[in-house]
């Protein structure tokens, strides 16, 4: 449902919650399917504090990279591989009490 219960839940974050930027949860109705999606592109710090908040507010945490770039070296995390960076994410994620890796498709029907 994309109603106004939507739009109140969508603006409520967006003026009380801001320590992200991106709303951790979905938005579906019969036309549209949004999640928004954090990037990879991050230091190590700022992304784990990302899905920290997630967790606590119970949402959906889509983390986006690119395959070819696994071997080379992070942007944001000097002395570590893209590769490196996602397996250190990845491993910090499963430490979290109910939470599930799944993938987009799946997202979208749990909702």
């Amino acid at each position: 449902m994309f109603g106004i219960r939507n739009y109140l839940h969508y603006f409520h974050f967006k003026l009380f919650d801001r320590k992200i930027s991106r709303y951790p949860y979905t938005i579906k109705n019969d036309r549209i399917k949004i999640v928004e999606a954090y990037s990879s592109n991050n230091q190590l710090q700022s992304i784990f504090d990302e899905i920290d908040y997630v967790h606590k507010k119970d949402g959906v945490f889509v983390l986006t990279t690119h395959s070819y770039a696994f071997d080379w070296e992070h942007s944001n995390n000097p002395g570590l591989t893209v590769k490196e960076v996602i397996q250190q994410v990845i491993d910090y994620a499963g430490n979290k009490k109910n939470l599930q890796f799944v993938n987009l498709k799946q997202i979208f029907e749990d909702q």
